[in-house]
């Protein structure tokens, strides 16, 4: 399908947006995509398409014909934003998703789009959805759009969600464990400096270690050194997972694929590592990495458990953010999850939301009234309620 925007003010006429599968995508496209993802790796295709093959289609109600991703372009051809869709359909239900979507696989979720044309993507995509009515009744291809992992007051997706409201869509948005980020100086000194006291303690005692060659730190960088080590790393992180009464990611056949296949594509470009800790030759912890032009974000851990008198958590996020400043980032993410130990290495939290649009048809409505229901309830229940179990995601360097 082809929706062209017509001219309005304040914008640039001819933007098209037009429907695409990864299997026919246009050659040369997925090198533009992955520029258009700018700073952030889960919106590269590298992520996304293993997110749909091999994340997403693993889930109930999701089929290979239910991808319909959007390639918006100018008058010249010119690619200037991708967004990866799919649809989920569960007892009648039709659900449209971004691929990527979901606690595990993407935070930061966007619409890439060339830079400084941000909010006419958004219009171009909304447009696209709003101008493709199904056949029959309802009067709309889908019943319920729905964005995870958004950041609260990105303007993006405000224009979004205000193109959609505007054209009688009702919107509830949920907040969701934040992210966390730290904000690097050019040295290690420098951010020790910053450090609390007692966390510059821990800090400085992982690097004497290191430098007495008690522990020694290593960044596994290249694909063939990461599969190497990589079930060690999976090893420790369910062992991890499992003391604290969790079955661990990797219990999910589905998602160990994506994950491991992902890192190994995204590692052939420099993008992907995994940072270890060891003793004797023996792993004490793992963060597995990825890598942006400015920043390294933590994506999830794994501890030997049994060690724990040694401090891991501390071991590896120390000596990790140490290489991270030697790589010459000037960030370093630690992804979501509001864990109280991301303060003390002097990240900062970012709020992160999901957003559910209904459409606007008697069904839409329906699921509107009962989901505004369901969070009143929700709401009424934590007021009496002082303690929430964690739900496990990637859950970056677990301190110990």
């Amino acid at each position: 399908m082809i929706v062209k925007l017509q001219e309005t003010a304040g914008r640039p006429a001819g933007l098209t947006a037009t429907r695409f599968s990864f299997d026919t995508l246009p050659a040369g496209v997925r090198a533009t995509w992955t520029e258009l993802a700018g700073d952030h790796f889960m919106s590269e295709p590298a992520w996304l398409e293993h997110a749909w093959r091999l994340k997403h289609l693993a889930e109930p109600g999701v089929t290979a014909n239910g991808w319909r991703g959007t390639l918006v372009t100018d008058d010249s051809g010119i690619v200037c934003g991708v967004v990866p869709w799919f649809l989920e359909k569960k007892q009648g239900l039709r659900k449209l998703r971004l691929a990527g979507s979901g606690q595990v696989c993407s935070d930061y979720v966007q619409l890439p789009a060339r830079p400084g044309m941000e909010l006419e993507i958004a219009e171009t995509v909304s447009r696209e959805l709003l101008g493709n009515p199904a056949a029959g009744s309802s009067g709309y291809a889908v019943d319920l759009v729905e964005i995870e992992g958004h950041e609260t007051d990105l303007p993006q997706w405000n224009r979004f969600f205000g193109s959609m409201t505007a054209a009688g869509w009702r919107r509830i948005t949920t907040s969701l464990e934040g992210s966390w980020r730290t904000t690097l100086p050019s040295t290690w000194q420098e951010y020790d400096a910053q450090l609390h006291k007692s966390r510059r303690r821990k800090a400085r005692r992982a690097i004497k270690l290191a430098e007495q060659g008690e522990v020694t730190h290593r960044a596994f960088e290249t694909a063939g050194e990461i599969s190497e080590v990589w079930p060690e790393f999976v090893r420790l992180h369910q062992m991890r997972r499992n003391q604290l009464g969790q079955p661990g990611c990797f219990s999910d056949p589905a998602f160990e694929t994506f994950l491991k296949t992902a890192s190994m594509e995204l590692a052939s470009r420099n993008r992907a590592w995994l940072s270890m800790v060891s003793q004797q030759g023996s792993p004490l912890a793992f963060l597995l990495m990825f890598d942006s032009p400015t920043t390294s974000y933590m994506y999830q851990s794994g501890i030997d458990v049994s060690r724990l008198q040694l401090a891991p958590g501390h071991l590896i996020n120390a000596l990790t953010i140490r290489h991270a400043i030697g790589r010459g980032k000037k960030f370093f993410d630690l992804l979501r999850g509001d864990e109280p130990y991301k303060s003390g290495w002097m990240a900062e939290r970012i709020p992160l939301a999901r957003t559910r649009l209904f459409a606007p048809t008697f069904r839409g409505r329906a699921m509107h009234a009962a989901c505004s229901l369901r969070n009143r309830c929700q709401n009424w229940r934590e007021r009496f309620r002082n303690d929430r179990g964690p739900v496990e995601q990637h859950e970056g360097g677990d301190e110990d």
